[in-house]
């Protein structure tokens, strides 16, 4: 069962009488079904600082209970969710102007595969390189490569999470492209 369906989230948005829940609780039911995803986007940006992840993860929901009833009418939370901390975690980028603060390259592996210890030091090092390559982006270029590189979001979607136009994603990819290839790092064009 999928702990995130969108569908169960209008059903559940009823109590057993058949009454509308109260918007405290339906944060609270979001909450227990979405915070691991939204922290993962979070810990994204947060250079393994599980603090500053919690933090901005905490930062989303808050904005969600301040803007439940226009979330719950949308019928979706998660691309709310997903919007907002991306939004969250780039401001508080800005705000503390924190170069060293962005996605980790390496997504989690399922705990049933264990990579040679070989496999491992190749894969920390280059986690490292592309972690010193992109902390060198401006936040904004670094919001668009992660949701297209890393999180596989077309530029369509991308341009929606981050509430820019399809043309401003297209810049501010070309201009990572473009200081990516600068410092040797060869992209394709895709």
């Amino acid at each position: 069962m999928m702990r995130n369906n969108a569908a169960d989230l209008r059903i559940d948005s009823m109590d057993e009488g058949g009454g509308a829940i109260d918007a405290k609780a339906w944060v609270h039911e979001v909450y227990c079904r979405y915070d691991e995803q939204v922290f993962r986007v979070c810990m994204r940006f947060a250079n393994g600082d599980r603090a500053w992840a919690l933090d901005c993860t905490q930062d989303v929901f808050l904005r969600l209970l301040v803007k439940a009833d226009t979330v719950r009418a949308r019928g979706e939370p998660m691309a709310w969710l997903y919007r907002v901390a991306v939004n969250v975690c780039c401001m508080k980028l800005r705000r503390r102007s924190v170069a060293g603060r962005f996605l980790a390259l390496l997504q989690a592996r399922p705990a049933a595969t264990s990579p040679s210890a070989e496999t491992q030091f190749r894969a920390e090092r280059a986690a490292t390189e592309v972690e010193q390559a992109i902390a060198g982006l401006p936040v904004n270029q670094r919001a668009v490569m992660v949701l297209m590189h890393l999180d596989n979001k077309t530029q369509t979607e991308t341009a929606e999470l981050l509430g820019i136009s399809q043309g401003q994603v297209s810049k501010l990819r070309a201009k990572a492209v473009q200081t990516l290839r600068q410092h040797d790092w060869d992209l394709d064009d895709a």
